[in-house]
């Protein structure tokens, strides 16, 4: 009797695209709260280009998780 432990790649990348997204709206939550605390359009700016940033490289992972 053998249990097999090898990781599905498909599964890992979108793990890895499920937390980011998930880390990154906690992350995007406190960091417009800080700008708005700070009311800087700069920060805001930023804070948003980053955002973007991460959503564009967590679509990457779930795309390479299905195909």
């Amino acid at each position: 009797m053998s249990v097999d432990l090898s990781l599905d790649l498909s599964a890992v990348l979108f793990s890895a695209g499920f937390f980011l997204v998930n880390g990154l709206f906690a992350a995007t939550t406190l960091a417009f709260g800080l700008a708005a605390l700070l009311d800087s359009v700069p920060a805001t700016r930023l804070v948003l280009a980053v955002f973007l940033a991460a959503v564009f490289l967590a679509a990457i992972f779930f795309a390479a998780a299905f195909f």
